[in-house]
């Protein structure tokens, strides 16, 4: 079953990456949303996830340079891509800077998804051989 972890303030993001995983793969899925970190760090130290999608601003105040580190020190180590509206910032230039794996345009998102869906289908089938 694939495991995502959505945090992002917006509930429409929620139902397009829901509805968007179901036509994407046959395979089983679970997406876990909370809009606020706090709760989404609760679930990163209860179990680990195939992919973290955090957007990069949660608040006006709250953007990925203050919640990534607070990720990366959860017990389970999960796979991050920064979600965001707008990329433009010099902190969302390179995933290194913030110690992410990806960094996605929000208008890039269902494209991002089915990549990620494709090599894990991949890599599973490779196991199974």
């Amino acid at each position: 079953m694939i495991q995502v972890l959505l945090v992002d303030d917006d509930p429409v993001i929620r139902m397009l990456v829901d509805h968007g995983l179901g036509m994407i793969t046959s395979n089983q899925y679970q997406v876990t949303y909370e809009s606020r970190c706090h709760d989404a760090l609760v679930h990163v130290n209860r179990q680990a996830f195939d992919l973290i999608l955090l957007d990069n601003r949660l608040s006006k105040t709250v953007t990925a340079k203050a919640t990534v580190p607070l990720f990366r020190r959860s017990r389970f180590k999960s796979p991050i891509a920064i979600i965001s509206s707008d990329i433009s910032e010099d902190y969302l230039s390179n995933p290194s800077i913030l110690g992410v794996d990806y960094i996605v345009d929000k208008k890039n998102l269902m494209q991002f998804l089915k990549d990620q869906v494709a090599l894990s289908e991949l890599l599973s089938t490779k196991e199974a051989i």
